[in-house]
């Protein structure tokens, strides 16, 4: 007879979390001060309140002030995720209390930053012009976003808060307003399955229209959980300090509706009312020495909200907010990671993570696969999940066998490259570059496990699940509308037989066109990832190749620079080129066209150095992904007149010296390059 605990054992359970956030004590904080009698509508008698009070900002007409007060409350978009009150359904659980954990590089915190000064944050925004909207979630968002591509890259880039309302999986499929409102979990969704647009593509309405499917520019592959919603933003101010310092600004919700906020001119803003958060915004900085009635210290933040709010700020549309004051600080996030988009996304989960996991309810470690299979020759690069704890531990491992065992259990084996393990660190979106990647076959399909271990005492649920409630996500349309689910996700306790998952679970996996794909005639071409082995005839063999066939390749041509000498090969044993490298560019004359696979890792950490002289070299283009060459040559800036690229479909020359008119644009895996050299210097991928 099989026990009720062996039952317990067996069950997939899902569990709901509310984000009650551990607490880290900060020195010089003094007790919040309570807030007196209701505050006046006119604007006068608002200001001579506030003094009253013993606060020092000051308040002002603006265009808000001239709002209906339903129209005010439009504004303010941000939606919690809810716990459902009640009895859960049989075989659901709800969790909470989840520590944060505070990560810190740089040391103690200095005593004051400013973003905007460092150049690292994009120009206000007003997210109701022409109209009212409250779409302060996704401005927010994409406020982040911005400034980690400020900080990166040095370029302040304006996304499209409009193709994210519209084209986000609510909208397109279930026809949600992005007017009434979202959360940063929606937002992380679309930015990690899809990405960012260019504003000129789909610019701002502040109201629904469809989805223009804009060329994507940049694709979120991290991001992190700060803080929760425990309503004590005094304790966490180290914390959000050192994310930060750690990731650039940040994402934070902050209670908009207390007196004075939508009419705030300058000063510190105070308000010690107990309302819950409901706007979002960017924390650009922060200043330990600014005083307030009872205390110093003050947040430096970014609104949505034109620059006629906070017009006497620390900058226009900008406000600085009392330490602990309107609830700021709580649900705190912050992507921190990015890069150009990948060839393919693999996922089931097309709602993401929307708080609910899955795991057996009695151990902490749980085991989730998704079966994918692919339209074309790729190679598998990262395996990404969403990390529904601190501190877990993790193990991937690459299948490719299903194997149907009866009884609805399943198996998998032919593993595919090696297992990988390591551990996070806050909640979040984690994307696991492979230290060893897989070619995939078009049409075979491949199995990702992923073996998740939460360290919360008492978090049996490791598992994220794409999954939600009207209880839970009221302002949404509800799941079962949205939501399509793939019978390819599975889960189980033991690691060697696996259920199916009644839900998709939260596990992507990101692939590239790594391939060289060589062209009749010539071709400038390198290696994409640092090949296992650098002998030429384990680079370019019939295995490799797509076709089969070694009579396609006609010959291999490389320049030594230093010698100025010309290396060849073409099988023969008289050939003076025996190796390819990484970093070095190549011609290859091709008789028939082809795909070469290469078999290699990806740039690591610390990343390789390639070695530039004086004149002209042949360099290759070391990245899985494709990327300005401003940036994958920083390192040889100043250094360097000229890049050349070659158009093997077109035969053309393409051409970059930062020029507008330069017509290379983006240097691309698989293509080699001539760069002009004034200098030596060294050239290390980012």
């Amino acid at each position: 007879m099989v026990s009720e605990g062996q039952r317990r054992m067996r069950r997939i359970w899902v569990v709901i979390i509310l984000f009650t956030m551990g607490l880290m004590p900060v020195a010089g904080i003094s007790d919040l001060p309570a807030q007196a009698d209701e505050p006046p509508q006119e604007m006068e008698e608002l200001q001579q309140w506030v003094y009253d009070q013993g606060y020092n900002y000051t308040v002002a007409e603006n265009w808000i002030s001239q709002l209906s007060p339903e129209e005010r409350e439009t504004l303010c978009g941000y939606k919690q995720v809810e716990a459902p009150e009640g009895p859960l359904p049989e075989n659901l659980g709800f969790f909470s209390n989840v520590p944060t954990i505070e990560t810190r590089k740089f040391g103690l915190p200095p005593a004051s930053y400013d973003a905007m000064a460092l150049g690292y944050v994009t120009p206000i925004k007003n997210q109701s012009s022409p109209l009212s909207c409250g779409s302060c979630w996704l401005h927010a968002a994409m406020a982040d976003f911005e400034s980690d591509v400020a900080i990166g890259e040095s370029s302040l880039l304006d996304f499209s808060e409009q193709e994210a309302g519209d084209c986000n999986i609510w909208s397109s499929v279930g026809g949600y307003d992005f007017c009434q409102g979202g959360n940063a979990l929606m937002t992380t969704n679309y930015f990690t399955k899809y990405g960012s647009a260019d504003e000129t593509c789909h610019p701002y309405a502040a109201t629904p229209q469809s989805c223009y499917g804009c060329p994507l520019l940049k694709n979120v592959d991290n991001w992190r959980m700060i803080t929760g919603s425990d309503g004590n933003e005094s304790k966490h101010i180290n914390t959000i300090k050192n994310a930060i310092l750690n990731y650039g600004p940040v994402y934070s919700s902050i209670y908009a509706n207390g007196p004075g906020f939508d009419t705030y001119s300058s000063g510190v803003y105070e308000d010690w009312s107990p309302g819950s958060t409901n706007h979002v915004i960017e924390i650009i900085g922060w200043d330990d020495t600014i005083p307030w009635s009872t205390g110093t210290g003050a947040w430096m933040i970014k609104n949505s909200w034109g620059t006629d709010w906070g017009a006497s700020g620390p900058y226009p549309g900008c406000a600085w907010v009392a330490y602990g004051a309107a609830n700021l600080g709580d649900e705190t996030s912050a992507i921190c990671g990015y890069g150009n988009p990948p060839h393919t996304i693999f996922y089931h989960d097309e709602c993401g993570w929307m708080s609910w996991f899955m795991g057996d309810g009695v151990n902490p470690t749980f085991y989730g696969a998704v079966r994918f299979t692919p339209s074309q020759d790729l190679t598998l690069t990262a395996v990404d999940f969403w990390a529904v704890d601190v501190n877990m531990n993790y193990e991937i491992r690459i299948f490719g066998t299903l194997t149907d065992l009866g009884s609805s259990n399943y198996a998998f084996s032919s593993q595919l490259g090696t297992t990988q393990t390591g551990s996070t660190n806050e909640q979040g979106y984690y994307s696991i570059p492979l230290s060893r990647p897989v070619p995939l076959t078009g049409g075979d399909d491949f199995i990702v496990q992923v073996k998740l271990t939460t360290s919360t005492p008492g978090h049996f649920w490791p598992m994220p699940i794409d999954y939600y409630t009207t209880a839970s996500h009221p302002w949404l349309p509800a799941w079962s509308g949205i939501a399509t689910f793939s019978n390819e996700s599975y889960g189980g306790s033991d690691g060697a037989q696996f259920k199916p998952s009644p839900y998709d679970v939260g596990i992507r996996a990101r692939a590239q066109l790594v391939a060289p794909d060589l062209v009749v005639g010539w071709n400038l071409m390198s290696l994409p990832l640092i090949p296992y082995s650098t002998d030429i005839t384990d680079i370019i063999n019939a295995d490799n190749l797509a076709s089969g066939n070694m009579d396609n390749v006609d010959l291999v041509y490389y320049f030594d620079t230093a010698s100025e000498t010309w290396l060849w090969w073409n099988g023969a044993p008289a050939s003076t080129l025996t190796t390819m490298e990484d970093g070095l560019g190549y011609w290859m004359l091709m008789s028939g066209a082809d795909i070469l696979t290469v078999q290699g890792t990806q740039v690591g950490d610390p990343p390789p150095e390639y070695g530039v002289i004086v004149g002209w070299n042949m360099i290759g283009f070391t990245s899985t992904t494709a990327m300005a060459p401003a940036v994958y040559l920083a390192s040889a800036a100043g250094d360097y007149t000229l890049l050349y690229g070659w158009d093997a479909v077109g035969e053309t020359w393409l051409w970059w010296n930062g020029a507008p008119a330069s017509t290379l644009t983006t240097m691309e895996p698989g293509d080699g390059y001539w760069i002009l050299m004034d200098n030596p210097g060294t050239i290390t991928p980012p």
